[in-house]
């Protein structure tokens, strides 16, 4: 018995559902580093504070994205169980916002950089860590 199409297919579902990830997370990044630069930059605020209203806005745009298209959760009876999936995504979105707080800390507070580089890091280490953990658990 040959294994190799079965494992093919898996192997398209999977980068199918990691480049929607990463359309519906690159438009949700897009939404946090703006509004984390306008808090930053038209409201005075320090890059840690600022971090949270952009990353609040970003889990709606997120989980909206995520719910709909890229994992397309539904029930048995085809209806949508948004409400569980929410409630698992934003535990996964929290620990997004505690590794986005982190990276800024680390960056501006602690190495004194500037939140150019920090915004960098934000932008890719987070929306990695994000996807497995939606894959394997939020939207499992």
């Amino acid at each position: 018995m040959n294994k190799q199409p079965l494992a093919e297919g898996r192997w398209r579902l999977l980068l199918a559902q990691a480049l929607k990830f990463g359309t519906v997370g690159g438009l949700a990044t897009a939404v946090h580093l703006t509004l984390f630069v306008i808090c930053i930059e038209l409201a005075g605020m320090q890059p840690f504070w600022a971090n949270f209203p952009a990353f609040a806005l970003a889990v709606v745009v997120g989980f909206t994205g995520h719910f709909l298209w890229t994992f397309q959760r539904r029930d048995q009876d085809g209806a949508n169980s948004w409400t569980p999936a929410f409630v698992k995504f934003a535990v996964t979105a929290a620990l997004g916002l505690l590794l986005n707080s982190l990276i800024v800390y680390g960056v501006v507070d602690t190495l004194g950089l500037g939140y150019g580089y920090a915004a960098a890091l934000m932008a890719t280490l987070t929306p990695a860590a994000v996807f497995i953990v939606s894959k394997f658990w939020a939207f499992a």
